[in-house]
């Protein structure tokens, strides 16, 4: 899938090494990855090649990079650059080596500014920025979920809040608890009205010809 920068002493940095092919960059365009731009005969690319093949090789062995991963992580020589623009990808590499991560996000979004690395170029530091690539992309993808479980949430919260239509409900009974205490009351008085005519009359004052007291 790519290769390694194997320990020589002429100046060609690509000599035994296996170039990133064009399915790697299809790859590269959909997911994310860190890759190293060099030139045969620059000598700095020659000088941290030893340290960069290492690096690449422990992180290989520990999965990162490899063959069935979504990061995609090697090297390309300037003469096959081309590739990138091939597929949508710029890269805006001015000078040898170059080292980019390089994400699907950016490339859709028109991203030429790729993020560099600017560290020491030794082994250590290599493998602690890959793998802080390697996971960035994880941690995304967290705090990605978490706004629609927060809303999701919140909706359920509402709804208990709202006593999920219950408090309308409530509100209706209490309207007509109040309509049926004030009916109630009206008829209690007429009843009372009622009563006081029909006894002080006999029965007729009131006009409803009823012997009995209501």
């Amino acid at each position: 899938m790519f290769g390694f920068l194997n320990k020589n002493t002429d100046n060609n940095a690509g000599s035994n090494m296996i170039m990133l092919t064009e399915a790697d960059i299809k790859k590269l365009k959909h997911n994310h990855g860190v890759v190293l731009f060099f030139m045969n005969g620059c000598g700095h690319c020659v000088n941290m090649k030893d340290d960069w093949n290492a690096a690449v090789s422990e992180c290989r062995n520990n999965g990162i990079g490899s063959a069935g991963d979504d990061f995609v992580l090697g090297a390309i020589e300037s003469g096959n650059t081309d590739m990138f623009q091939k597929h949508g990808i710029t890269t805006n590499v001015n000078g040898y080596p170059t080292i980019l991560y390089i994400t699907s996000e950016g490339i859709k979004n028109g991203n030429t500014n790729h993020e560099k690395y600017e560290k020491p170029r030794e082994k250590q530091k290599f493998i602690e920025w890959i793998k802080e690539k390697k996971n960035r992309k994880k941690s995304k993808n967290v705090v990605n979920e978490m706004p629609v479980n927060n809303k999701n949430n919140n909706n359920k919260n509402k709804g208990k809040q709202s006593g999920g239509g219950g408090g309308r409900r409530r509100t209706y009974r209490r309207k007509q608890t109040r309509k049926s205490r004030t009916r109630t009351k009206r008829n209690t008085h007429r009843r009372r009205r009622h009563r006081h005519r029909h006894m002080k009359g006999g029965g007729g004052g009131c006009g409803c010809g009823s012997g009995g007291l209501f």
